[in-house]
């Protein structure tokens, strides 16, 4: 029993992320990672992402993540929400 609530809840997981990859490179137009990469860029909004997620997000525009890893995509998906929600994007 615990066997399979663990192999259910490890899918369910597995299902999410590949459902960010998927959202992060359909749903999300180039021009919108562009966008947020330049309202990044600033040296005012510099300080809201940490190094490693500016890293992702650069390397999302520069397009050296064809596709992002599921890793890459949370972050990807939680920048855009992030940016969202604080009204960058629209």
């Amino acid at each position: 029993m615990k066997y399979i609530k663990k192999e259910t809840k490890k899918e369910k997981k597995l299902q999410k992320g590949i459902e960010m990859q998927i959202y992060v490179t359909t749903e999300v137009s180039s021009e919108k990672w562009v966008e947020l990469l330049d309202y990044y860029r600033r040296s005012d909004n510099r300080g809201e992402l940490s190094y490693s997620q500016f890293g992702v997000l650069e390397s999302m525009v520069d397009m050296k993540l064809r596709p992002p890893s599921e890793k890459q995509a949370k972050i990807l998906y939680e920048i855009y929400v992030k940016a969202e929600s604080i009204g960058v994007i629209a």
